[in-house]
């Protein structure tokens, strides 16, 4: 079968054509699955705009004169490195008394590496790290777009060698697509059986031939045998694995060497590692590569191998049971898994598990996105999944700690009554607990007990979205701050953990954002950006990262033009944190009075979930506050009864109360005491200080607020503003830069009181309000009105499209507005 190679080159001549600019005379040296000929001419031709002249030295000297002479690039070929800088003189010498008018490149295909004295007498050098395809140039090449998994499956079987990926780009002319082809993979495009059959078969027969001119090295060095089985490990977790099988120390610097031969490739910055095709072919060829499949299992379960590496090695390998003894000490490091890699593990783990191999069972139920997701009232999910693969695990082997588990038992006990002061209890004891365990580990070295401190990590950013969850946001602060440092501590070793860094940075990220530091959350998004282009994180890490970056445009202002009214699901795991951006979204485009019927509207939708009514305390503060602007200090005075605020907020919010009664006094006071607290929210801090900046205006100290005015960075926190009492807001509003931003209705000063609408309700429905408002059920409102219970629901439904809301809560409200209650 002749295989015709123009779609791959084609594809990689962008990348490799800037490299010939600036150099005019370049070796090429790489064994023929590289393609080295067919890559280079394209990359000339793109370089140039002119197909290049092929020579053959030494049959074709008498040509180079004329070819050196001409306007073409001019392509070398040698079949022997030996011979490559023979050719170079060659040209050189020819082109002495005619300098070439174009760049000319001496290609040699062969398995032998030239020496750097044979490299010398060129000005440029590429091998097949240079000639290994892209993930994109992969992509492009391909008659359709696969999956996310599938383009994973064919990028590990054929390691971007043109070769092996040749056969996949022949199912016959490529659609016509509207838009230039990238390599986003959201397009599926399933390929016919047939040709994925004929491409496999051609791909094993290329591979093997490939192997069986290989197996004699292979055979002659056993940390390149070791790469025929390890896959994509990292090359700390080589060496660990090369030294047990040696018994002797085994340097990085080894590992390196050998991975720079041309059997292993690396694609798109992943570690290196054979083409799996390649180590395929050598594991089952009659020269079998050295180490054997049992030994490296030995040694990798003697060795001290990171656990996510061996769960990769064992998941390569088939070696089930051995994985079931890794994942029975450290099963809850799979939240370190990126979704595409736990899709990976549940297509080759076995279904079913075998009965003995318990806690892989408990580990394919984690992995496995067919499997329903358990849930226990008012737990966010990362801790109920985090605990429940640590209570998966056999303490008796050498699993977490007793004291973890009793942590960790404690916060996911299903219908545990909390109370705000228990849940902040609780959080305070394991932010201590965690604390200890940080330094212990830090203390002995973080690299050392890398295991350990990715865990550390796990539990610290579960921990602090319980901890904003509470309002406690100085301890979400501390918990991130403390996942952080071991992440940076951990160094490279932290790519053992794929969702380490993302998540950390999405933590990060939202925390920042939640507390008022959007400078800081920009930066954390920008680095989680970077690092989670090529492999999208898990649905919580993605959902926090988003909600960081709405919460960051909101404090700018930076608002669609028609932001939702939508309220927000209340079973979701951050919906307190989304509906308080909702709600600052509403505000900002819809003005104070929608943003304050929306927020009651959410409260009440709030009150019927298993979550408790101070989770909500984002919007609670927001409506006591909308409620003060509006200068209805009983209402405000209403919302907050029905459950406590965090202290510090809750202090500041009240000397906004304390302005809309009417005393500045006693509302400064309170101010100054918020804003001699340390380490207080920005968000919160800034609170405080409107309310002291309003009060000071009251005052008539009008240079003192302008002194204070001066010194904040307004344009950073105009969610907040949007909250402040009116000449405030009006002052800081013209101090904001952009005209779009301080002509948001949220920032407008506020009309005169609207006049109420005349609402004439029967005397059955002001009946059946007023009982409402008693928090009695509708069977009781029927028993109390001797009326059947479906009269009442449908009375209560006439009632709340006079009142125009949606809910028993709202429509209480808005009577008590009316003077109806």
């Amino acid at each position: 079968m002749t295989l015709d190679p123009s779609p791959l080159p084609r594809a990689a001549a962008p990348r490799l054509a800037p490299r010939f600019h600036h150099a005019t005379a370049t070796a090429v040296h790489a064994p023929a699955e590289y393609w080295p000929a067919a890559l280079t001419a394209a990359a000339l031709a793109h370089a140039t705009g002119r197909p290049p002249v092929r020579l053959h030295l030494p049959g074709d000297a008498a040509h180079l004169p004329g070819a050196l002479a001409g306007a073409s690039p001019v392509l070398v070929l040698v079949d022997d490195p030996a011979a490559a800088p023979v050719a170079a003189e060659e040209v050189r010498r020819v082109a002495t008394s005619d300098p070439p008018a174009s760049v000319w490149a001496v290609v040699c295909a062969g398995d032998a590496t030239p020496t750097e004295a044979q490299l010398a007498a060129f000005d440029l050098v590429l091998d097949h790290r240079d000639l290994t395809l892209t993930t994109a140039e992969v992509l492009s090449a391909l008659p359709c777009t696969p999956t996310t998994d599938e383009a994973h499956a064919l990028l590990a079987a054929t390691g971007g060698v043109p070769a092996l990926v040749g056969p996949w780009t022949r199912a016959g002319p490529k659609p016509t697509d509207p838009e230039p082809r990238d390599a986003t993979l959201s397009h599926t495009a399933p390929q016919d059986p047939a040709f994925r059959d004929r491409a496999t078969a051609t791909m094993t027969r290329l591979a093997r031939a490939w192997a069986d001119r290989s197996a004699a090295a292979v055979a002659a060095d056993p940390l390149l045998g070791l790469h025929v089985w390890c896959g994509r490990l990292h090359e700390e977790s080589v060496a660990l694995l090369a030294s047990r099988l040696a018994a002797a120390p085994v340097p990085l610097a080894a590992v390196r060497r050998t991975r720079s031969c041309s059997l292993v490739t690396r694609v798109d910055g992943h570690d290196p590692a054979l083409p799996g095709a390649l180590a395929a072919a050598l594991q089952a060829g009659p020269r079998r590569a050295a180490p054997g499949r049992k030994a490296v299992v030995a040694a990798a379960l003697a060795a001290p191998v990171p656990a996510l590496e061996a769960v990769r090695l064992f998941t390569r390998l088939g070696a089930w049971a051995a994985l079931d003894h890794v994942l029975g000490t450290a099963a809850h490091l799979l939240v370190h898994l990126t979704p595409a890699q736990r899709r990976r593990c549940a297509s080759a783990w076995p279904s079913p598990v075998p009965e003995r191999l318990t806690h892989l069972a408990a580990g394919r139920r984690f992995v496995d996105p067919q499997e329903p997701r358990p849930s226990a009232p008012g737990v966010l999910n990362g801790w109920l999944d985090l605990g429940r693969l640590h209570l998966a695990e056999a303490p008796q082997r050498g699993g977490p700690s007793q004291a973890v588990r009793e942590q960790i038992t404690r916060v996911i006990a299903p219908g545990r009554p909390w109370t705000q002061a228990e849940a902040s209890a609780d959080l305070a004891t394991v932010h201590t607990f965690l604390t200890d365990l940080c330094h212990q580990v830090e203390s002995a070295g973080v690299r050392a007990r890398a295991d350990e401190a990715a865990s550390l990590i796990s539990l610290s950013l579960a921990a602090s979205e319980a901890a904003v969850r509470i309002g406690d946001l100085q301890v979400a602060l501390s918990l991130v701050r403390l996942a952080t440092r071991l992440m940076h501590a951990l160094g490279t070793r932290a790519a053992w953990f794929p969702l380490l860094r993302p998540s950390v940075l999405a933590h990060a990220a939202f925390t920042s954002a939640v507390v008022g530091s959007p400078a800081v959350a920009t930066v954390r998004l920008e680095s989680y950006a970077h690092h989670t282009h090529a492999d999208p994180p898990d649905e919580t890490t993605a959902e926090l990262a988003d909600l960081a970056a709405r919460l960051v445009a909101l404090d700018r202002g930076s608002i669609p033009a028609d932001a939702p009214l939508e309220f927000v699901d209340t079973e979701r795991d951050f919906a307190p944190e989304d509906a308080l951006a909702r709600a600052r979204g509403v505000l900002l485009r819809h003005g104070p009075a929608a943003a304050a019927e929306w927020l009651h509207a959410m409260l009440g939708r709030a009150a019927w979930t298993e979550s408790p009514a101070w989770a909500w305390w984002g919007l609670r503060a927001a409506l006591v506050l909308l409620h003060a602007r509006a200068g209805q200090p009983g209402r405000a005075q209403q919302v907050l009864e029905r459950a406590p605020l965090p202290p510090a907020l809750g202090m500041a919010v009240r000397a906004h109360l304390a302005l809309a009664g009417g005393h500045p006094a006693a509302a400064e006071k309170m101010a100054h005491e918020v804003l001699a607290l340390a380490d207080l929210a920005p968000h919160w801090r800034l609170l405080a200080l409107g309310a002291r900046l309003e009060a000071l205006l009251a005052d008539g100290r009008r240079a003192e607020s302008e002194v204070a005015l001066a010194a904040e960075p307004w344009d950073e926190q105009v969610g907040t503003v949007a909250l402040f009492p009116d000449r405030v807001r009006a002052l800081v509003t013209a101090r904001l830069a952009s005209p779009a931003v301080r002509a948001l209705p949220g920032l407008a000063a506020d009309a005169a009181p609207p006049v109420l609408p005349d609402v004439k309700l029967t005397r059955r429905q002001l009946d059946v309000l007023r009982a409402l408002a008693t928090d009695a059920t509708m069977a009781q409102v029927a028993q109390e009105l001797f009326l059947g219970t479906e009269t009442v629901r449908s009375t209560a439904k006439e009632l709340y499209r006079r009142l125009g809301v949606h809910d028993r809560h709202s429509a209480v409200e808005v009577g008590r507005a009316l003077g109806l209650l």
